[in-house]
């Protein structure tokens, strides 16, 4: 099969032929159709997470495929791939063909765009937490999202909207206003807006001056 592995931690993924993997009792081989880069992704591939995979090792956390060979789901069953250590210690979805954990899959309907299931959880989880855990947005408060083009911010504005707040999606490259959820206010910075909640997705030099944005007794 091919793979993109990694030989040094912060090089480049090698595209080569490696061998198919084995599978043993409690696991199941996928035949990859989408993978995701996540943060993580880049994380473990630039030695900075908090273990180091044995080397050369096949990133990939996140991924979309089909069953080849199952206990657990019929050939051919369309499943989402995560967790088990998938990308982490073992290797990941950045192949044509990975061997995971009976555990780390999920069936998920057919017909569904692969790209879409391989990469939705890592923005949708994230933006879920940032406002219904972090944030606990109300109807009626005002919300800002720092990166609302991005994938996490358009998530967030989105949940944001359906909580019943008013949301400023704040991008600072204007050309990308036009990804900005419709429904909320474009704005290119924060400056003069107060808000209840702060969801800032970018980071950087500008946070501390975007947290004095949130009002007293506000979230960020």
């Amino acid at each position: 099969m091919i793979a993109a592995r990694l030989h040094e931690f912060g090089g480049v993924p090698v595209v080569e032929e490696v061998a198919d993997p084995v599978v043993a009792d409690g696991e199941s081989l996928v035949a990859v159709e989408a993978a995701a880069v996540a943060h993580i992704d880049v994380t473990v591939a630039g030695g900075e997470f908090a273990f180091r995979p044995e080397l050369p090792h096949v990133p990939g956390t996140d991924g979309a495929g089909r069953i080849v060979r199952s206990s657990e789901l019929a050939e051919g069953t369309p499943v989402r791939v995560r967790g088990g250590e998938v990308g982490l210690t073992r290797d990941g979805t950045w192949a044509e063909l990975v061997c995971v954990p009976d555990e780390s899959l999920d069936a998920v309907p057919e017909g569904l765009d692969m790209a879409l299931v391989a990469t939705f959880f890592s923005p949708c989880v994230t933006g879920w937490i940032a406002i219904h855990e972090v944030g606990r947005v109300a109807a009626g408060e005002r919300v800002a999202v720092i990166g609302a083009a991005g994938a996490v911010g358009r998530v967030a504005t989105q949940l944001a909207l359906r909580a019943g707040a008013m949301v400023v999606g704040v991008e600072p490259d204007g050309e990308r206003a036009a990804d900005i959820a419709s429904g909320a206010e474009a704005r290119r910075s924060l400056d003069g807006v107060e808000v209840d909640v702060l969801v800032d997705t970018a980071g950087g030099e500008g946070l501390q001056s975007r947290l004095e944005s949130v009002r007293p007794s506000g979230r960020a």
